[in-house]
């Protein structure tokens, strides 16, 4: 895992981009918003021991909202290639947490 991060207002992550790392929250805030036309929605907020994105370890896909840090922000990522190359090791694990994986998202 990497450690990254963020000032107040820093995008983690934007609407459409391509995702490649699930989020670890180890210090601050982070908002997730849904920019309507013509409004932003705040769909939740993340705080120390939250994590986002762990569809992306699974699969490559854009993020359905816009990840923003409400103040200063520490991070952990890890990458769906990191997350690969781990499962090379614990091929049961890896297994186990694909079959997960399935039933919640459906891939």
């Amino acid at each position: 895992m990497k450690l990254k991060s963020y000032t107040p207002g820093e995008y983690l992550a934007m609407k459409g981009d391509i995702g490649t790392e699930m989020f670890l929250i180890l210090h601050g805030k982070v908002s997730v918003k849904k920019f309507g036309a013509d409004h932003k929605e705040v769909v939740e907020h993340l705080v120390p021991g939250n994590s986002y994105g762990t569809v992306f370890l699974i699969k490559r896909m854009s993020f359905p909202e816009s990840v923003i840090a409400e103040n200063y922000v520490d991070i952990l990522t890890l990458s769906k290639d990191d997350f690969v190359e781990i499962g090379s090791f614990y091929p049961e694990v890896m297994s186990k947490l694909l079959k997960r994986a399935v039933h919640l998202y459906g891939y």
